[in-house]
């Protein structure tokens, strides 16, 4: 049985020129979860990042924090989806990466037409089809590696729809998902052969002891 942490990056900076990248409190959060493993002697045996660099940068954060001396291995498949493409096709104008720029049920009805969309029509751009499957297919990836535990840097996206193939959750409640998702925090499964199984979905425990709300951000 492999334990997985699946870890939601740092805040961003939402509505600057680059999204993808962690603000200062981004990085403070980062730090804050590694020096928590530390307290509580939270080790994972090995840490797995998507590309993006808001993820890579997280993980780089709580490892250093949590004195663990792990490589970040790259695994794409943990990638959040292209904001930008989806926008571009399906907001009708909106953005989503700035604070305020979309309400939920605005979200809600543009990946709903990205969802919709015929993948042979998307002219090179990732389908919600192919999106939906990749998070799990990672962990799965990560797991048959033999570790007992992993730390697994990611998106909202990619835990909400992990949520959802383990979890048997509707469209909707992925949106709703993908919307709460916190930054920074935890989400732990249990992984045993081709069955993955919820511990706990969305822990900022890290953050809460601190007892600061404006540490907890959802973008």
């Amino acid at each position: 049985m492999t334990t997985v942490y699946l870890i939601r990056h740092g805040q961003a900076s939402a509505g600057t020129d680059n999204y993808d990248r962690l603000s200062t409190l981004g990085q403070r959060q980062s730090t804050l979860l590694g020096e928590h493993w530390q307290r509580l002697d939270i080790a994972p045996d090995a840490a797995f990042a998507g590309s993006l660099k808001r993820q890579q940068h997280t993980a780089q954060l709580v490892l250093e924090a949590s004195k663990l001396d792990l490589a970040i291995q790259q695994l794409d498949q943990l990638d959040e989806y292209n904001h930008n493409h989806v926008d571009k096709l399906f907001a009708m104008g909106k953005k989503s990466d700035s604070p305020g720029g979309l309400t939920f049920d605005e979200y809600h009805a543009t990946m709903a037409r990205w969802r919709d969309a015929d993948p042979q029509k998307l002219e090179g751009y990732e389908s919600f089809q192919t999106f939906e499957n990749r998070g799990i297919e990672a962990i799965q990836a990560a797991c048959n590696k033999g570790h007992s535990s992993v730390a697994l840097f990611t998106s909202g996206g990619i835990v909400a729809t992990v949520l959802k193939q383990v979890l048997g959750k509707d469209f909707t409640h992925t949106m709703k998902s993908i919307w709460n998702t916190r930054n920074s925090s935890v989400t732990t499964m249990q992984v045993e052969g081709k069955s993955t199984y919820m511990v706990d979905y969305n822990t900022v425990s890290h953050l809460e002891y601190h007892s600061d709300r404006s540490l907890i951000t959802l973008i």
